[in-house]
């Protein structure tokens, strides 16, 4: 156990466990945020399909670590919410207008993000592929610094001073240096293939391990979560298999949308393996 509980957490609440149930209803609040955002991110890409778009706000919400984080205090909420509202900006951009407005409040969502957890970086380049896409698509190159400025000034003047604040101190933006020494760096030699023997430790923490990541659930809880997987990979192969034979050829902003929603879990998915390194 990592917290010993005692009676001066009871009602009435004060002091810090009155601090702690606050920040819990906040979190609450950030993961019903990211629900409905996903909500709307499957809506931008399939409009004519609604029914889409509750199973996928179902699959966030009932992700059992999602639910658990949600009712915890941590930065996550903050960082899952706000990346969401990112990406649906980002897929909202592609249907509208290019107005300096719509830029500045994607600038300022992801600058609370980079300010909130360092993977928060990682949507600057979905921006910046946006960016350029919509300039060529659209034939706005004369646009593209506007725009570009719209973005980064917000960016920059909500995060920035963290970053420098992080190399004053510890000669590192990210901070990264301080943290590795404390939580203890790997052992020489250690690589991608090391890196291999704990997948199944990855997946299970995605799906559910409570507490302090020392209460699991039942094998047969994890098994059941990779047959949805597959079950939903199959489904995916089967749907572009048909679309094939039909010969549906999407337009070039829903193949656009489409690669944006598999580039943002891509980059994550690589910082979190360079970060394991």
């Amino acid at each position: 156990n990592m917290v010993v509980h005692s009676p001066a957490e009871g009602l009435p609440y004060r002091g810090v466990a009155r601090a702690i149930h606050l920040v819990r209803w906040l979190s609450v609040a950030l993961g019903a945020v990211t629900v409905f955002f996903t909500y709307r991110i499957a809506l931008e890409v399939l409009p004519l399909r609604p029914w889409v778009a509750l199973a996928a706000a179902g699959i966030a919400g009932f992700t059992p670590m999602f639910a658990f984080i949600s009712g915890s205090v941590n930065n996550d909420n903050m960082a899952i919410a706000l990346a969401t509202m990112t990406v649906w900006q980002l897929l909202r951009m592609l249907r509208l207008p290019s107005a300096p407005g719509r830029w500045v409040l994607l600038g300022t969502t992801m600058g609370l993000a980079c300010l909130t957890k360092l993977n928060g970086l990682t949507l600057l380049p979905l921006a910046g592929i946006t960016l350029i896409w919509l300039c060529w698509r659209r034939r706005e190159g004369r646009l593209f610094l506007r725009n570009a400025l719209c973005c980064l000034v917000p960016v920059l003047a909500l995060s920035s001073w963290w970053y420098l604040r992080n190399a004053h101190l510890y000669g590192d933006p990210l901070g990264l240096n301080v943290f590795v020494a404390i939580v203890a760096p790997r052992r020489p030699g250690f690589g991608l293939s090391d890196l291999v023997g704990e997948w199944s430790s990855f997946v299970r923490s995605y799906w559910g391990v409570f507490g302090w990541m020392n209460v699991v659930a039942p094998a047969w809880f994890y098994d059941l979560f990779c047959v949805i997987i597959a079950v939903g990979l199959a489904g995916l192969v089967a749907a572009g298999m048909r679309r094939a034979i039909r010969r549906v050829r999407p337009t070039a902003e829903e193949s656009f949308g489409l690669c944006l929603l598999a580039l943002w879990p891509a980059g994550v998915f690589v910082s979190i393996v360079r970060w394991s390194l």
